[in-house]
């Protein structure tokens, strides 16, 4: 995982409040992290499924917030 300062640093570079980041590679959800705190919807794409509680709680997800978070496991993809 990459510090959040960094990653901060690149999307408010790259990108304007209520723009859209992509993370293909979403890992621990350090950009989706940043991305909300920086008023930036986000979507992430990760095919380890044993991440996900890690995903949920470092973004501080709850059920019917304004957080919406799909899962997909890969062999429903196949």
């Amino acid at each position: 995982a990459f510090p959040d300062e960094i990653v901060e640093r690149l999307v408010k570079m790259f990108s304007v409040k209520g723009d859209m980041v992509l993370d293909p590679f979403l890992g621990s959800g350090t950009t989706v992290k940043v991305a909300m705190e920086n008023e930036r919807s986000s979507v992430g794409y990760e095919v380890e499924v044993s991440l996900v509680p890690i995903i949920k709680k470092k973004i501080g997800y709850k059920p019917n917030a304004m957080c919406k978070l799909t899962i997909v496991s890969a062999e429903k993809l196949q």
